[in-house]
Protein backbone atom coordinates (compact mmCIF):
# COMPACT_ATOMS: atom_id res chain seq x y z
CA UNK A 1 0.00 0.00 0.00
CA UNK A 2 1.11 3.25 -0.54
CA UNK A 3 1.76 6.47 2.06
CA UNK A 4 1.53 9.89 1.35
CA UNK A 5 3.30 11.81 3.89
CA UNK A 6 1.02 14.99 5.12
CA UNK A 7 2.71 17.20 7.58
CA UNK A 8 0.09 19.30 9.19
CA UNK A 9 2.84 21.76 10.51
CA UNK A 10 4.41 22.06 7.37
CA UNK A 11 0.82 23.05 5.83
CA UNK A 12 -0.20 25.39 8.87
CA UNK A 13 2.87 27.28 8.32
CA UNK A 14 2.61 27.61 4.33
CA UNK A 15 -1.03 28.72 4.74
CA UNK A 16 -0.17 31.49 7.11
CA UNK A 17 3.14 32.48 5.25
CA UNK A 18 0.16 33.15 2.06
CA UNK A 19 -2.09 35.40 4.60
CA UNK A 20 -4.24 32.64 6.15
CA UNK A 21 -5.37 33.31 10.38
CA UNK A 22 -3.99 30.31 12.32
CA UNK A 23 -7.69 29.26 13.16
CA UNK A 24 -8.14 29.10 9.15
CA UNK A 25 -4.81 27.51 8.36
CA UNK A 26 -5.73 24.90 11.03
CA UNK A 27 -9.22 24.36 10.15
CA UNK A 28 -7.86 24.35 6.34
CA UNK A 29 -4.92 21.49 7.11
CA UNK A 30 -7.78 19.42 9.70
CA UNK A 31 -9.80 19.12 6.27
CA UNK A 32 -7.33 18.40 3.99
CA UNK A 33 -5.84 15.54 6.56
CA UNK A 34 -8.97 13.91 6.77
CA UNK A 35 -9.73 14.05 3.04
CA UNK A 36 -5.82 12.48 2.52
CA UNK A 37 -6.86 9.77 5.07
CA UNK A 38 -10.89 9.31 3.34
CA UNK A 39 -8.43 8.95 0.09
CA UNK A 40 -5.90 6.86 1.88
CA UNK A 41 -8.69 4.77 3.18
CA UNK A 42 -10.27 4.59 -0.19
CA UNK A 43 -7.46 3.39 -1.91
CA UNK A 44 -6.51 0.53 0.81
CA UNK A 45 -10.24 -0.73 0.74
CA UNK A 46 -9.82 -0.81 -3.29
CA UNK A 47 -6.70 -2.38 -3.38
CA UNK A 48 -7.75 -4.73 -0.77
CA UNK A 49 -10.73 -5.62 -3.01
CA UNK A 50 -8.62 -5.31 -6.01
CA UNK A 51 -6.36 -8.36 -4.75
CA UNK A 52 -9.74 -10.51 -3.90
CA UNK A 53 -11.17 -9.49 -6.92
CA UNK A 54 -7.96 -11.53 -8.72
CA UNK A 55 -7.48 -14.18 -5.90
CA UNK A 56 -11.43 -14.68 -6.80
CA UNK A 57 -10.44 -15.09 -10.55
CA UNK A 58 -7.63 -17.03 -9.89
CA UNK A 59 -9.73 -19.59 -8.20
CA UNK A 60 -12.31 -19.72 -10.13
CA UNK A 61 -9.75 -20.16 -13.44
CA UNK A 62 -8.66 -23.17 -11.05
CA UNK A 63 -12.15 -24.21 -10.73
CA UNK A 64 -13.08 -24.12 -14.16
CA UNK A 65 -10.14 -26.28 -14.93
CA UNK A 66 -10.32 -28.55 -12.90
CA UNK A 67 -14.43 -29.21 -13.65
CA UNK A 68 -13.40 -29.19 -17.35
CA UNK A 69 -10.50 -32.06 -16.57
CA UNK A 70 -12.84 -34.00 -14.77
CA UNK A 71 -15.58 -33.50 -17.22
CA UNK A 72 -13.22 -34.53 -19.43
CA UNK A 73 -12.24 -37.44 -17.93
CA UNK A 74 -16.17 -38.12 -16.92
CA UNK A 75 -16.73 -37.74 -20.82
CA UNK A 76 -14.09 -40.87 -21.67
CA UNK A 77 -15.18 -42.92 -18.87
CA UNK A 78 -18.62 -42.89 -19.94
CA UNK A 79 -17.46 -43.54 -23.51
CA UNK A 80 -15.77 -46.57 -22.64
CA UNK A 81 -18.53 -47.56 -20.38
CA UNK A 82 -20.51 -47.28 -23.23
CA UNK A 83 -18.33 -49.04 -25.34
CA UNK A 84 -18.03 -51.58 -23.28
CA UNK A 85 -21.86 -52.02 -23.18
CA UNK A 86 -21.86 -52.05 -26.85
CA UNK A 87 -19.53 -55.48 -26.85
CA UNK A 88 -21.36 -56.85 -23.85
CA UNK A 89 -24.91 -56.41 -26.26
CA UNK A 90 -22.81 -57.74 -29.14
CA UNK A 91 -22.14 -61.03 -27.09
CA UNK A 92 -25.35 -61.49 -25.87
CA UNK A 93 -26.88 -61.11 -29.03
CA UNK A 94 -24.91 -63.60 -30.71
CA UNK A 95 -25.50 -65.94 -27.40
CA UNK A 96 -29.20 -65.24 -27.88
CA UNK A 97 -28.89 -66.00 -31.52
CA UNK A 98 -26.45 -69.34 -30.92
CA UNK A 99 -29.07 -70.58 -28.27
CA UNK A 100 -32.11 -70.04 -31.03
CA UNK A 101 -30.05 -71.87 -33.22
CA UNK A 102 -29.63 -75.01 -30.77
CA UNK A 103 -33.32 -74.90 -29.55
CA UNK A 104 -34.53 -74.76 -33.28
CA UNK A 105 -32.15 -77.93 -33.96
CA UNK A 106 -33.39 -79.56 -30.69
CA UNK A 107 -36.94 -79.24 -31.64
CA UNK A 108 -36.13 -80.25 -35.29
CA UNK A 109 -34.87 -83.33 -33.52
CA UNK A 110 -37.72 -83.78 -30.96
CA UNK A 111 -39.90 -83.32 -34.15
CA UNK A 112 -38.62 -86.23 -36.09
CA UNK A 113 -38.16 -88.52 -32.90
CA UNK A 114 -41.95 -87.89 -32.55
CA UNK A 115 -43.18 -88.67 -36.38
CA UNK A 116 -40.77 -91.91 -35.77
CA UNK A 117 -42.26 -92.97 -32.91
CA UNK A 118 -45.97 -92.30 -34.36
CA UNK A 119 -45.32 -94.35 -37.35
CA UNK A 120 -44.02 -97.05 -34.99
CA UNK A 121 -47.50 -97.03 -33.40
CA UNK A 122 -49.52 -96.52 -36.26
CA UNK A 123 -47.36 -99.63 -37.68
CA UNK A 124 -48.19 -101.37 -34.91
CA UNK A 125 -51.72 -100.83 -34.69
CA UNK A 126 -52.17 -101.51 -38.08
CA UNK A 127 -50.31 -104.59 -37.74
CA UNK A 128 -52.20 -105.52 -34.27
CA UNK A 129 -55.60 -104.79 -36.70
CA UNK A 130 -54.72 -106.85 -39.52
CA UNK A 131 -53.66 -109.88 -36.90
CA UNK A 132 -57.21 -109.37 -35.50
CA UNK A 133 -58.64 -109.44 -38.39
CA UNK A 134 -56.79 -112.31 -39.74
CA UNK A 135 -58.06 -113.88 -36.74
CA UNK A 136 -61.19 -113.53 -37.13
CA UNK A 137 -61.47 -114.15 -40.83
CA UNK A 138 -60.01 -117.38 -39.54
CA UNK A 139 -62.84 -118.28 -36.77
CA UNK A 140 -65.36 -117.21 -38.69
CA UNK A 141 -65.02 -118.21 -41.93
Amino acid sequence: METLNFDTHENVKKLLSVGFTEEQAEMHTEILGGLVGEQMINRYAHDKLQLSIDELRRETKLSTEGLRQETKLSIEELKRDIEGLRQETKLSIEELKRDIEVLRQETKLSQAELKHDLTLRMGGIMVSSMAIMFGMLKLFP
